[in-house]
């Protein structure tokens, strides 16, 4: 019997000086480097197969909200997408290689967690 899949979020970070230069290089390069630069991720999401659940999209300045109040988030998560895996290791897997990773030559990384059932 096949080992059922378990969902994992994926959130991706970036450092406010890899976000300053990923803004630079939009601005610089126009529609046709955003096109470019989709590639990767396209051909990412391609080598996935089934197991990208929800590509995602790109998230923008958040607010952390707690008991005190609300504040603006420190965490510069910077996008989400949505895996599927046997276990925590295959959706490193996936991961491993992912365009986010060298996107802006650093500042760069990708967390993973497993999406508990309700």
């Amino acid at each position: 019997m096949a080992k059922p899949m378990k969902k994992y979020l994926v959130l991706y970070h970036m450092t406010a000086a890899a976000q300053r230069k990923a803004e630079r290089m939009r601005k610089q390069g126009g529609k046709a480097a955003m096109e470019e630069g989709m590639k990767a991720w396209m051909a990412w999401a391609e080598s996935c197969g089934d197991q990208l659940v929800e590509m995602g999209a790109p998230l923008a300045k958040g607010s952390k909200i707690d008991a005190s109040g609300v504040s603006d988030s420190k965490r510069n998560v910077s996008g989400f997408s949505v895996v599927q895996a046997k276990s925590i290791g295959g959706a490193r897997k996936l991961l491993k290689k992912h365009p986010h990773l060298s996107w802006v030559d650093s500042g760069c990384s990708i967390e993973v967690h497993e999406m508990q059932p309700m």
